[in-house]
């Protein structure tokens, strides 16, 4: 079997390793300094509502805009079953 030979030193790879980890937080602070959405920042609490018809359907809100609803598979006891007459 033949003896594996390191390509590089261990300083060398000390060295990249230094220099990824200095690329990384450069781009981490650029990031930090790009604005942010226009108007507020962030979602508050009060924004966001969930209403319950009662039944099956939940339906999500974000600031009064319908975002979303789903329905959910459920059985809703009526009591007995009797033909309208």
């Amino acid at each position: 079997m033949s003896e594996l030979i390191p390509k590089y030193t261990i300083w060398e790879g000390i060295n990249v390793a230094i220099h990824l980890g200095m690329r990384a937080l450069e781009e981490i602070r650029a990031l930090a300094r790009m604005p942010g959405p226009a108007g507020k920042d962030g979602i508050s609490a009060d924004q966001i509502s969930m209403e319950y018809d009662g039944e099956r359907t939940v339906t999500f809100k974000y600031a009064g805009t319908v975002r979303g609803s789903f329905k959910m598979p459920i059985v809703i006891d009526r009591g007995v079953w009797k033909e309208a007459g």
